[in-house]
């Protein structure tokens, strides 16, 4: 953002109050809320899927080691017919 050419001609200490008042007035306020709004709706929201995405994930993986134990209980590489697609060697 380019400096208006008023403000540019005030001294220093002009525009350090200049500065505050930009900063600190209500619609620089506003505009920080509502960005801070929104960037904690999209937090929420990829928690809330990553929660969700690891909790399938556990159950898939306690499923498959299940299948594993039922078809393969001393690591024999025998095939068992829920994984007979699935089976590698």
């Amino acid at each position: 953002m380019a400096l208006k050419t008023a403000d540019a001609a005030l001294s220093p200490e002009k525009m350090i109050e200049k500065a505050r008042e930009m900063v600190f007035d209500s619609g620089y306020q506003d505009a920080k809320a509502l960005i801070r709004s929104h960037l904690d709706h999209f937090t929420d929201e990829v928690l809330m899927s990553m929660s969700d995405r690891q909790k399938q994930n556990e159950a898939d993986l306690d499923t498959d080691i299940s299948l594993h134990r039922l078809c393969d209980p001393y690591g024999r590489r025998r095939i068992c017919s829920h994984h007979a697609g699935n089976a590698k060697g």
